[in-house]
């Protein structure tokens, strides 16, 4: 942890960010390092959680980094304005449809894409149905010239 630490800051400093743009405060008030990298599931529930998590997202990622988030798409308040929220704090994001249904028109997966997520939700998920649709969300803090 200490050397990803070390790699990360080292990153920073090659990045010319100013001291107070390497760090964020997370909910108890703790300063920790920006990082590159963000993996995160269902983390939005309420209506305005999504300006929350993007929030989130803007403080804590370096410039070049990458959030990606997989969220339910049913009974999830704040996904659908998740993109907007991203892009109104300067985040770039690629929203792509994952969709179990072999019929649904709304995803934007090949068949054969659809057959894999398929197994790998029967396999990695207690209680998975076969129609379960999910958004998946690719956001990317652009590097800004200073």
């Amino acid at each position: 942890e200490e050397a990803a630490a070390l790699q990360l800051e080292v990153f920073n400093n090659n990045q010319n960010l100013s001291s107070e743009d390497q760090y964020w405060l997370d909910m108890d008030g703790t300063q920790r390092p920006q990082v590159s990298l963000i993996l995160a599931s269902d983390v939005m529930a309420y209506s305005n959680d999504a300006d929350l998590v993007a929030n989130t997202i803007m403080t804590a990622l370096v410039e070049g980094g990458r959030a990606i988030l997989v969220s339910p798409s049913i009974g999830r308040f704040g996904v659908e304005d998740f993109p907007e929220c991203c892009r109104n704090v300067g985040l770039d994001v690629e929203v792509t449809r994952l969709e179990s249904d072999h019929d649904s028109e709304e995803s934007n997966l090949t068949e054969e894409e659809q057959d894999t997520l398929v197994q790998e939700l029967e396999s990695a998920c207690v209680g998975f149905k076969e129609n379960y649709k999910f958004t998946m969300f690719t956001i990317d803090k652009p590097i800004t010239s200073k």
